[in-house]
């Protein structure tokens, strides 16, 4: 019985197609708006347009959601910020 519900599992796993990555072309036909957040379970991502201003209304909505969000662990595009 074991090896039945072995070969069943197997099977199942060689049929599960995973999606694929899209094509650049295929990213540029998307429509996206910024901040681009997406929040999925434990992950919180926030694609911000870059910005000099301190008074850019998405630097309140960042800090915002860092204190609702309570992050273990933070992941930044560049550059060295403080702890």
């Amino acid at each position: 019985m074991k090896r039945i519900i072995s070969i069943a599992m197997l099977l199942a796993a060689c049929t599960y197609n995973t999606p694929r990555i899209m094509t650049w072309a295929e990213y540029g036909k998307r429509q996206v708006s910024w901040p681009y957040i997406v929040r999925s379970g434990t992950l919180l991502y926030y694609g911000a347009n870059h910005t000099y201003k301190p008074d850019d209304p998405q630097i309140a909505q960042i800090q915002k959601l860092w204190s609702e969000f309570h992050p273990d662990i933070a992941l930044n595009e560049g550059g060295n910020p403080p702890v």
